[in-house]
C-alpha cells in the first residue's frame, strides 16, 4: 500500500471521544426499503449490516422529520417518538428487535 493512504485505514478518534475503526465512510444511498409507516424494515437493516462491515462510519439515507416531510415511498421516518425503536435498530446494526 502507498504510505500516503495508511492513515485512512487506521482508527480515528473525534474530539468527542468517539472512535471509529478507520476513516472510510459510506456515503448516503437511498434504498426505499422502509415500511409505509416509516419504520425501518428487516431488509433495510440487512442492507446497512452488509455495508458496514469494513467501513468506519455509515451515513444513512435521508429521513423525514415532520409528518408532511416524507419525500418518497420507502423513506424511513423520524417524525414521531414511536419510530425511535425502529431507528435504534439501524444504529445498533440490527441487533435489536
Amino acid at each position: 500500500m502507498n504510505p500516503k493512504y495508511e492513515a485512512a485505514f487506521k482508527p480515528f478518534t473525534f474530539r468527542s471521544g468517539v472512535e471509529i475503526k478507520n476513516r472510510i465512510t459510506m456515503a448516503p444511498m437511498t434504498n426505499t426499503s422502509a415500511h409505509e409507516n416509516g419504520e425501518v424494515s428487516d431488509e433495510e437493516v440487512a442492507y446497512y449490516q452488509e455495508r458496514a462491515r469494513g467501513v468506519g462510519a455509515v451515513i444513512t439515507a435521508c429521513t423525514y422529520v415532520t409528518r408532511n416531510g416524507k419525500g418518497f415511498p420507502g423513506e424511513f421516518g423520524a417524525d414521531s417518538d414511536s419510530l425511535i425503536p425502529s431507528l435504534r435498530r439501524v444504529a445498533h446494526g440490527g441487533m435489536l428487535k
